[in-house]
């Protein structure tokens, strides 16, 4: 049985609209981004409204807000630099974090 704690819904307020996730969609960056260190849980929010760019929005203060876009769209033949079988990043000292939903789009990159 699915835990309660990860379908709770979650109403977002972005400088860009309103949008929902769940729980379950959170993302957790142990070290914050950039300029954002104290902020370390995000959610990917994807809306009609914006595409084709998604919302990367920090969910503790300041609640930063970012556009992102799938590289894929911009840049023909992007490879990443992940490995799709563990998530990580191969080569790189950055990784790439998604919540893995079917409602978002995997573009944030961040520090380990």
């Amino acid at each position: 049985m699915p835990d309660a704690d990860t379908n709770a819904a979650l109403e977002i307020d972005t400088r860009f609209g309103k949008c929902a996730a769940l729980a379950a969609d959170v993302v957790v960056l142990p070290e914050g981004m950039p300029g954002f260190e104290r902020c370390r849980r995000f959610v990917l929010a994807s809306s009609p409204d914006i595409a084709p760019f998604t919302c990367v929005h920090g969910l503790d203060e300041p609640r930063p807000s970012f556009l992102a876009i799938d590289p894929h769209l911009v840049v023909d033949g992007y490879a990443s630099p992940l490995d799709p079988a563990s998530g990580s990043a191969s080569t790189s000292p950055a990784t790439n974090r998604c919540c893995g939903s079917r409602s978002c789009t995997p573009t944030a990159t961040a520090p380990r």
